[in-house]
């Protein structure tokens, strides 16, 4: 059974999310090679090289970055219990886990490499 290629996930098909939607497994774009590394990227797994049966869920991707299902909309059925997967946009990319060591952080690397500096200088200097 497929789990979650993305570092520190145990999502499997199956589970549901915290808001009791069924979780979406998405494979990885192998023929666009911008995008693949990204997503490999953003799976946070060193020397990680993923195959045509590795998935990322659902659960690392923003709400924004699947494209509606007009048809669910329009008639009005219950978007948790939908009977298929929920399509990503082309460009969707997936986020690493908060609790990763790696996730991005709100400063640029070159503002926490300076503060790094400065904090071993005022280390150094007592």
């Amino acid at each position: 059974m497929p789990q979650c290629a993305v570092w520190d996930c145990n999502s499997f098909p199956g589970q549901s999310s915290e808001d009791g939607s069924r979780l979406s497994f998405h494979t990885f774009p192998l023929k666009n090679a911008s995008r693949l590394k990204a997503w490999v990227h953003a799976c946070g797994r060193q020397n990680f090289t993923p195959t045509k049966s590795d998935r990322v869920c659902s659960l690392h991707f923003d709400s924004g970055d699947f494209e509606r299902d007009l048809q669910l909309e329009l008639l009005g059925h219950d978007p948790k219990k939908r009977q298929r997967a929920r399509k990503l946009k082309p460009e969707s990319v997936p986020r690493l886990p908060e609790h990763h060591p790696g996730a991005i952080e709100s400063k640029s690397s070159k503002t926490r490499e300076h503060s790094i500096r400065r904090a071993e200088r005022a280390a150094h200097q007592e």
